[in-house]
């Protein structure tokens, strides 16, 4: 084939054998290209791929793992100084994919007087005969994770059923977040619990990643080689597409055990 990937061996990324879950010798783009046509039988025999069919392939194999990959959440802080009016404020440089809450300065502790978190769970549980903590006052204070939860609960209603929380809309293309109404104090500030998109050289390395590109490849080769399949050889013989099958049985098989193991959290169980 023309433009196959058939390259000496010398030329193949020399990998390093030295190669750890923590640490693996897969750590780029090229690596990864290398490693896929080594594991083809490059260097040794021709590899009808090209390095856009690699790309494709490692691409789309990200988009694979990634699907059901778990994804923990993590916190920012934002200055609402850089909201503009009628636009919005722009996250993009922090590559948020997906808004999960946000925490306005009056339910939170980023500012520094009196908020609405603390001081009601402070007023309920505080006095003698306190109707939230029990038996309440100074010497024989009795605390209660249930009736914390209980005021906890009812405190949340309370702030949707007044409104008392702006509504915000966010556009993970273009990295805009907006606030409805818009903020009028510029210097407060708000949490965004979110996931973040993680760079793809993470990927590069990883043992599912690199099993599905592999499986995906002997895929697209084996379809490749079925539109030569009733082209003779020389010698006899003719071409085997049998790899083609091979790829889905371990793509099948890849897929169930990143269902198990990856999975984690992104399910829940009603009893």
């Amino acid at each position: 084939m023309k433009n196959a990937v058939k390259r000496p061996k010398d030329e193949l990324s020399d990998l390093s054998p030295n190669s750890t879950w923590l640490n693996p010798s897969v750590t780029t783009l090229e690596q990864l290209k290398d490693w896929i046509i080594l594991n083809l039988g490059g260097g040794l025999q021709t590899v009808e791929l090209l390095g856009k069919h690699l790309n494709v392939i490692i691409g789309d194999s990200i988009q694979f793992y990634t699907k059901y990959e778990y994804h923990p959440c993590e916190y920012c802080i934002v200055n609402l100084r850089y909201y503009k009016p009628g636009v919005g404020i722009d996250l993009s440089e922090l590559k948020i994919a997906s808004i999960k809450q946000i925490s306005f300065q009056k339910d939170n502790v980023l500012h520094g007087y009196g908020d609405l978190f603390f001081s009601p769970y402070a007023a309920f549980g505080q006095g003698v005969g306190s109707p939230m903590f029990g038996m309440g006052g100074q010497t024989n204070f009795v605390g209660s994770w249930v009736t914390f939860q209980n005021l906890h609960e009812w405190y949340d209603t309370a702030q949707r059923m007044m409104g008392s929380n702006p509504d915000w809309s966010y556009d993970e293309y273009t990295g805009i977040l907006k606030l409805m109404p818009e903020p009028r104090n510029g210097n407060q500030c708000i949490l965004l619990t979110c996931n973040r998109q993680l760079p793809l050289e993470r990927y590069y390395g990883n043992e599912f990643v690199k099993r599905i590109c592999l499986a995906k490849a002997k895929i697209l080769l084996g379809t490749i080689r079925k539109k030569f399949q009733n082209v003779p050889l020389p010698g006899g013989g003719s071409i085997d597409t049998s790899i083609g099958d091979e790829g889905k049985q371990e793509l099948e098989k890849i897929e169930e055990e990143i269902i198990r193991s990856e999975s984690k959290g992104q399910f829940f169980v009603l009893s």
